[in-house]
């Protein structure tokens, strides 16, 4: 109850604004593809050719996909840092446009689950071409308990993708099918509940009244988005859908952080058997031996985004220990993709530039403090790094 009492007081108000957005951009959109459609006599000849197809309809529609996708993995990152209580800024929304493969993947993530619901729609039409009578209906309806169960198996894709952005594709959906597994039935009831407000949403709109079930009172109902009172409630839907969403995959993450490092470096103990005790923790003999604890490396280079930070990690004359480390590494990692971050905002650096982060970790009752600086000096000058690693000494 407290992390969902958490992700309302620390997710939902920049949800609901960027469900607004995403509403305002929704009806540009429209706007602008019906204006090319009345407008444009390009596209009464182009449709002699391929009638069944509305052109422009795919063309907007593609264009929406590209536009909003990075926005969406944006913002889930944006709502990961606030809650678990970092400092964010509004442009980290927009930091998945920064490249293509940034935005390639942004796409790939929401929609991959679309690929195997494609692959499946071509079995069900090779399935309804045989004529299979009875067996062909049991296979249409395995059909569609395999795409739902796909569908939930990929439903973390966005957000592993928005709290790992540097893994590879592979890597994303590999994780997303182990949670989606793991914790099936926590999107199985958020989806039931989205499912059933929709239900709810459809059933009290203001024009619902004119649906009588046939195909064009559809259309003409949902395409009817001149009534505010319908926008305002699609806004309200949305927000809540987008909510529910948020929260489910960030209570699974929370509980994957918090057992990661135990489960990674759990052992089972005989409590009875003193004499295996030293070859059960090996962990504090190797922190005696090596007591290389401190070091400090100075890297320089015209792109600061594109430095390994775990690479020059590795490099520095550290115990092992230290540089293997799961904390470590990853809160390293986080703090410098947030300080590149930042300080590739500044238009000039002429007078100089820096900025710098830091966090303690323990490690075998030693409590090392690793900071990061990067700084700059002019506009013709490299950003150079300096990452430094120190024990810290009980007074």
């Amino acid at each position: 109850m407290e992390k969902i009492k958490k992700s309302f007081t620390k997710a939902f108000l920049p949800i609901f604004i960027a469900s607004a957005a995403l509403v305002i951009l929704s009806k540009i959109s429209d706007f602008a593809e019906r204006f090319m459609q009345t407008n444009m006599p390009f596209s009464i000849r182009f449709q002699m050719f391929i009638k069944p197809i509305n052109v422009y309809s795919i063309v907007f529609s593609l264009i929406t996909i590209i536009m909003v996708s990075p926005f969406y993995i944006g913002l889930y990152d944006f709502l990961f840092c606030r809650v678990s209580g970092k400092k964010t800024r509004i442009s980290y929304i927009f930091k998945f446009y920064r490249s293509p493969v940034k935005l390639f993947k942004s796409v790939a993530v929401r929609y991959i689950d679309m690929i195997f619901i494609i692959i499946l729609l071509v079995f069900y039409t090779f399935i309804e071409s045989l004529s299979l009578g009875g067996g062909g209906t049991i296979a249409v309806i395995l059909m569609l308990i395999i795409t739902a169960g796909i569908c939930i198996l990929l439903q973390p894709a966005p957000y592993v993708y928005a709290k790992n952005p540097e893994n590879r594709l592979s890597d994303i959906v590999t994780g997303s099918f182990r949670l989606g597994g793991k914790y099936f039935y926590i999107f199985l009831v958020s989806d039931i509940i989205i499912i059933a407000l929709s239900a709810v949403y459809l059933f009290l709109m203001p024009i619902n009244n004119s649906y009588s079930g046939t195909l064009e009172d559809y259309n003409a109902v949902f395409g009817n988005s001149s009534n505010i009172i319908t926008v305002i409630f699609s806004w309200l839907l949305n927000t809540v859908n987008m909510w529910i969403g948020f929260t489910a995959v960030y209570i699974i993450f929370e509980k994957e952080d918090k057992h990661m490092l135990k489960d990674f470096f759990n052992r089972k103990s005989n409590d009875d058997d003193e004499e295996e005790a030293p070859f059960i923790e090996p962990y504090d003999f190797f922190i005696e031996a090596d007591e290389r604890f401190s070091d400090e490396k100075v890297v320089e280079t015209e792109d600061i985004r594109s430095v390994d930070i775990l690479a020059v990690l590795d490099e520095m004359n550290l115990a092992d220990d230290v540089k293997i480390d799961l904390a470590i590494r990853k809160k390293l990692k986080k703090i410098f993709e947030e300080i590149s971050f930042e300080i590739g905002e500044y238009v000039t650096y002429n007078g100089g530039r820096s900025i710098e982060n830091s966090f303690t970790e323990e490690i075998d009752e030693q409590e090392f403090e690793v900071s990061a600086e990067i700084t700059r000096n002019s506009d013709y000058e490299p950003f150079k790094l300096t990452l430094r690693v120190n024990v810290l000494k009980e007074d």
